[in-house]
């Protein structure tokens, strides 16, 4: 079983966590980590928080995970010709 633990994100007094506030304060953040502990090997999970599901914040994160499965299939692609694959 993998333990570990992110750093513990703290909001500043009196914010409002809108999508807004999500996506420039907290998302970069809590993906950081995640991505340092786990490499890209790991499932984003949240609840139904407005914050969450916004378009705002659906759309930053459509744009994070496309720009990271590009970065990983490039790889991939690059490792498959190196062996003779394609």
């Amino acid at each position: 079983m993998f333990k570990s633990y992110t750093q513990l994100p703290f909001v500043d007094e009196k914010a409002k966590v809108n999508a807004s506030y999500y996506v420039t304060k907290l998302l970069s953040k809590l993906i950081k980590d995640c991505r340092h502990l786990l490499s890209d090997n790991f499932i984003f999970q949240q609840d139904g928080a407005p914050a969450h599901t916004a378009a705002l914040a659906q759309d930053d994160q459509e744009e994070m995970l496309w720009f990271h499965w590009k970065k990983r299939m490039a790889t991939e692609f690059a490792r498959s010709q190196s062996i003779g694959l394609s």
